[in-house]
């Protein structure tokens, strides 16, 4: 009975001296730097992040390594993901990220990625949302700054507020468009007919997002 419990000892310990080293190894070969602190923005009415905290998520490198089940916080701001290492330190990236994808608290992902041509005020670096993808994208940039209000006779405030803009690309050409029907329709170009019902038969809303990205997935399907 003594050695059966020996036993069983030993395997739990090996068993948990393997899960523990899998867990190490997920950021195992991540490059990071240490940035300047979120604390730079006490003073700043807002958010310059994605989210509130972390959210677990996996990233694609421009080499092409990926790694899964990471706490990563995507700064708008700054255009720029970070990370948590194993010691909960909080770095960014060296090498270069292609794409990362982000499930948030309610369950719902998001996807991001770089790499785009010929965007107005943008660099092959910078992050875009991608709501639809295909042959043909649907791409959401959301853009953050710092705009000081002076109040009568009050201290200046400093509020950090958002901006957003919609690309439709075909063949690396991107349209800025609206998200309306009129305007993402217009854009496409063709199989009007075929839009216009599966977007009566899901009474698709032009101001969500992921009904946006529904229709372009079916229009790439056509």
């Amino acid at each position: 009975m003594k050695k059966m419990n020996k036993l069983s000892l030993l395997l739990l310990l090996f068993i948990t001296v393997i899960v523990a080293d899998a867990t190490a190894q997920t950021l195992q070969g991540v490059n990071g730097r240490s940035i300047l602190k979120a604390d730079n923005y006490t003073d700043v009415v807002g958010s310059p992040f994605l989210t509130d905290g972390w959210a677990k998520g996996v990233v694609k490198l421009a080499d092409g390594r990926t790694y899964k089940d990471i706490l990563l916080s995507y700064n708008i701001m700054t255009d720029e993901l970070l990370f948590k290492n194993n010691k909960g330190d909080t770095l960014a990236f060296v090498d270069p990220v292609k794409e990362f994808k982000l499930t948030l608290p309610d369950g719902h992902e998001k996807m991001f990625a770089n790499g785009f041509k010929n965007i107005p005020n943008s660099t092959g670096a910078s992050f875009f949302e991608v709501l639809g993808n295909g042959t043909t994208q649907l791409l959401k940039k959301t853009t953050k700054a710092i705009n000081v209000i002076k109040p009568y006779n009050e201290a200046p405030i400093k509020r950090i507020e958002e901006s957003i803009k919609y690309y439709l690309v075909v063949a690396d050409k991107a349209t800025q468009v609206k998200n309306d029907k009129k305007a993402i329709l217009t854009a496409l170009g063709n199989k009007q007919p075929e839009l216009e019902a599966y977007i009566k038969t899901n009474n698709l809303n032009f101001k969500n997002d992921e009904d946006m990205g529904k229709l372009i997935t079916f229009y790439n399907s056509l």
